[in-house]
């Protein structure tokens, strides 16, 4: 039996960070991207979760740029969604707490990407974060350049365990490991959301026709089809 989605069918678009010549923040150029974004009904916006841009802010600009952010989408209505990107568990978790004080709930996060994690430090890296921020949902960037993708056994395992575990974005080209997703998790016993890169949209939207999941509005940088 499918139970009802953890997330939303809808649109998910991502806000890239404008930067001046000198590499600051380019704070009015970013908001008026944003109202953009907000005016042509997204809802669901998120920063440092694409362009390499979450890993290579460093923790000042990281919090300067989520402020922003964060004021400028909720005076919108839109609740915030910030991606962390980093090496260091530790720093990961700072971040999420940074976000997390100015108001964040929503979060996007990539395992450690130094070297291919093992199958226990996976866990232990789900545990750490999932774990500590009970009250917080959290999207996963499962993608090929972290060298360890997360496989559709052990998301099911993780949304079993975790209901804070919302919903996978998947970057790949292999449509045996994206329909195993979704398979494994109209398994478990409730339902993440699948997202994907726009490349394979249409043909796992054909494959989840077949298997009962909803499809979304439409494709922008990235589409979901949440499972229920």
């Amino acid at each position: 039996m499918v139970t009802a989605a953890r997330y939303p069918a809808e649109i998910m678009a991502t806000a890239v960070i404008p930067w001046t010549a000198d590499w600051q923040l380019d704070e009015r150029l970013f908001r008026r991207e944003l109202t953009g974004l907000m005016a042509l009904g997204y809802r669901h916006i998120y920063i440092f979760g694409t362009a390499g841009e979450g890993y290579a802010v460093d923790d000042a600009q990281f919090l300067a740029i989520t402020r922003v952010y964060a004021e400028a989408v909720r005076a919108g209505g839109v609740e915030p969604m910030v991606g962390v990107i980093n090496l260091a568990l530790s720093t990961i978790i700072a971040r999420i707490e940074a976000a997390r004080e100015l108001g964040a709930r929503r979060f996007q996060i990539s395992l450690p990407s130094w070297g291919a994690l093992e199958t226990d430090e996976v866990r232990h890296f789900f545990d750490a974060v999932l774990g500590r921020f009970t009250d917080c949902e959290f999207l996963h960037y499962n993608l090929p350049r972290v060298k360890r993708l997360v496989t559709p056994t052990e998301y099911a395992t993780l949304v079993a365990d975790y209901p804070n575990l919302v919903a996978t974005k998947n970057s790949t080209d292999s449509m045996t490991r994206s329909t195993g997703s979704i398979t494994s998790s109209m398994n478990a016993a409730s339902a993440a959301s699948m997202f994907c890169s726009t490349g394979i949209n249409m043909l796992l939207a054909a494959r989840m026709a077949r298997t009962g999941c909803r499809q979304s509005k439409g494709s922008a940088s990235t589409s979901g089809w949440p499972i229920g």
